[in-house]
């Protein structure tokens, strides 16, 4: 004779106060688990689903992209040839306090080949879409809040997020340390294109390194060699803190100190050129300038160019002055003659205050038309509270040719953005 045995049965938010006596088995109907009863207790002791239970389950995937389940625990590639997507399950749906992990067993993974682990729906992954294993034998690992959100607890390598600043400690890179005292800090010894750079002790001195060791740095293909410490091995003055050496096979020189450096970055005769390679002033930058506060605020010099072809009565720019902007001035260069007109005016399209320009030549009038004539209209620093084109007005006769180009030269103010 078969025996039906049925436990109460209830839903968690009648089964959380109740107290069963002791050994009595009770069903939460909620969340689909036992729950045991000792008497005393309050809600009992209920039982884990096999999906709260930490496993040691290994996923191998053999050069594929991936789907990760919410039992998988380790997900390992076993080969790889191409740039794999690895898509997480819903943060809401994977069990808290669990690590998952996600490994290049095969040695393959590389800049190329990467492991892109992309996100589900909407979650976040330390703030960002997706992280990225782009190194051989990487890793990252991550944990769920078990809502919407997926922290990185560890990883291989310092590039192995597409998050800016994911690998660092308050927005600083620690190497051999895991206090950054600098945005980058390295405890050890650096390898520059096989040379070793010696740090004696932290915040020590160079005391190895020589003239004869940078002997091959070539400024042209190595950038610039930054150093920091005591410099007197050089042969330089101990007061210079962090000279920067340029040099061929046969001769290094010292240049201006610079704290910042980049590939665009680029040093000739003690003159430093940002988008140039042939600095024409102590600090030459072929671009816009901006300084920007913590909050997001920051002032903008800028001189955007246009050229205009001359036709009619008058012509108008592309480029216009921004709402906002504090013009400096117009500059002008003819590139070709212009014809027909005797002369020309420079004014803007809009007034400052928002209404129509003049044609009296507020940036400069009755300027010449020969191929080379330029003027700087300077005008007082004027705000611009409407965006506004630049128009030349013939004089004398409608313009039949030529072609002049313009410099709307102004600062902009940006506002804190938090």
């Amino acid at each position: 004779m078969s025996i039906r045995l049925q436990h109460l049965r209830e839903a968690w938010s009648f089964l959380s106060t109740f107290v069963g006596r002791v050994g009595e088995i009770a069903v939460d109907t909620t969340n689909n688990r036992m729950v045991v009863h000792d008497g005393t207790t309050s809600g009992g002791w209920p039982a884990a689903k096999l999906s709260e239970v930490v496993t040691n389950k290994r996923t191998a995937v053999a050069d594929a992209n991936y789907t990760i389940l919410v039992a998988d625990r380790l997900v390992a590639y076993t080969s790889l040839t191409a740039a794999r997507a690895v898509t997480l399950p819903a943060a809401s749906a994977y069990p808290t306090g669990i690590s998952l992990t996600i490994v290049d067993e095969s040695g393959a993974c590389s800049a190329t080949n990467t492991l892109t682990v992309n996100r589900a729906g909407s979650d976040t992954i330390n703030g960002a879409t997706s992280a990225v294993v782009s190194m051989a034998h990487g890793f990252v690992a991550l944990e769920s809040d078990g809502v919407s959100k997926w922290t990185v607890v560890d990883q291989s390598g310092f590039d192995t997020l597409s998050t800016v600043g994911a690998a660092s400690f308050d927005s600083k890179v620690g190497i051999g340390t895991t206090t950054p005292a600098q945005p980058l800090d390295v405890v050890g010894n650096i390898a520059i294109s096989g040379t070793t750079v010696v740090n004696s002790s932290r915040g020590g001195s160079f005391t190895t390194l020589s003239i004869s060791d940078i002997a091959t740095f070539q400024p042209a293909t190595d950038h610039v060699l930054l150093i920091r410490g005591d410099p007197t091995p050089f042969g330089l003055p101990s007061g210079l803190l962090g000279p920067i050496l340029e040099g061929t096979n046969s001769a290094q020189n010292v240049v201006t100190p610079l704290t910042i450096f980049a590939a665009s970055i680029n040093l000739m005769n003690g003159k430093v050129g940002i988008g140039t390679t042939a600095p024409a002033q102590p600090l030459d930058v072929v671009g816009n300038i901006q300084t920007r506060g913590a909050y997001g605020s920051n002032i903008q010099i800028v001189a955007i160019e246009d050229l205009i072809t001359c036709s009619g009565a008058s012509s108008v720019s592309t480029q216009q002055i921004p709402n906002r902007a504090i013009i400096l001035a117009v500059s002008v260069y003819v590139v070709t003659g212009v014809t027909g007109a005797t002369s020309f005016n420079v004014d803007a399209t809009t007034s400052s205050s928002g209404g129509a320009g003049t044609t009296a030549g507020q940036f400069g009038a009755s300027l010449g038309i020969t191929a080379g004539s330029s003027n700087v209209g300077v005008i007082g620093p004027t705000a611009w509270y409407a965006a506004s084109t630049i128009k030349l007005t013939a004089n004398g006769a409608n313009f039949t040719g030529g072609q002049v180009r313009i410099s709307i030269q102004y600062m902009l103010c940006g506002a804190p953005t938090s």
